[in-house]
């Protein structure tokens, strides 16, 4: 999962979860959501974060940009995806 923006570079839900943040701090935030999983995008797993990112993106008042899930089983499986790279740039040149 990656946060996007300047305010918040290296957020996670992680952070989110082992930090106590205001809802003030973190309210009206650009993000966007990537989930890499080595199961097919079509799992029910990927929905499920989705679904979840979506319910905290909409209490805080997130923009969200974008939500993108790949599928890799190997470390470099994305990195050979060159479809997903090109997204990926693309979304980054926002």
């Amino acid at each position: 999962m990656c946060a996007v923006g300047d305010v918040f570079p290296d957020f996670s839900l992680r952070d989110m979860q082992e930090k106590n943040w205001t809802n003030e701090q973190l309210k009206g935030k650009k993000t966007g959501l990537i989930v890499v999983g080595g199961s097919p995008v079509d799992n029910i797993q990927y929905e499920l974060i989705r679904k979840q990112f979506d319910c905290m993106a909409d209490y805080l008042s997130w923009d969200m940009l974008f939500q993108k899930s790949y599928y890799a089983t190997a470390r470099d499986d994305l990195q050979k995806n060159m479809e997903a790279l090109e997204e990926l740039e693309n979304i980054g040149s926002c």
